[in-house]
């Protein structure tokens, strides 16, 4: 469910430019009071739904992700229940809690932040470009050549990141 609304949510933030590209070229040159009155209207009652979706997949979002977070504590509760007694000798209890609950937190937020995500940026990416490429090709072409450089950008800082993250931990 919260997937779909992503969905939507990335359908809508395309909405925007388009509204906003018809009130400036179109009806502020014409003086049309009326068009730039309901399109205003019509992107407040858009804005609202979206802030509808936003709320849904937040609220049952972080409702999936407790419940798997639920399900992988007690599945991980037997698990350490079953270890010997030797293995709690060599290693620190408070470690091991430590690490169960972060890593699963970590898991658990990626679990169901992970496909709205994903979505929402495909939904973006491919509906810009479609967007784009009806108002002139060649200018998206050149635009979205520059993807690879930010796909190469947020490699190399990712890898800091994680290394920070590593060092942190």
């Amino acid at each position: 469910f919260d997937t779909f609304c992503s969905l939507l949510i990335g359908i809508i933030n395309l909405a925007y430019p388009y509204a906003t590209r018809a009130i400036i070229n179109e009806f502020i040159p014409e003086k049309n009071l009326k068009m730039i009155l309901i399109f205003s209207g019509a992107l407040v009652i858009v804005y609202l739904i979206k802030a509808l979706f936003n709320y849904l997949v937040a609220t049952y979002g972080h409702k999936v992700g407790v419940l798997i977070q639920a399900d992988m504590r007690k599945e991980l509760f037997q698990k350490l229940q079953n270890l010997p007694v030797t293995y709690f000798d060599e290693n620190k209890t408070g470690t091991i809690m430590s690490r169960v609950v972060n890593d699963l937190m970590d898991i658990s937020e990626l679990a169901h932040h992970l496909p709205e995500e994903v979505l929402l940026a495909a939904t973006t990416i491919i509906g810009a470009f479609v967007m784009l490429s009806l108002i002139n090709v060649n200018l998206t072409l050149i635009v979205f050549a520059c993807v690879p450089f930010f796909v190469l950008f947020a490699i190399l800082s990712r890898n800091g990141q994680k290394q920070a993250f590593a060092e942190m931990r």
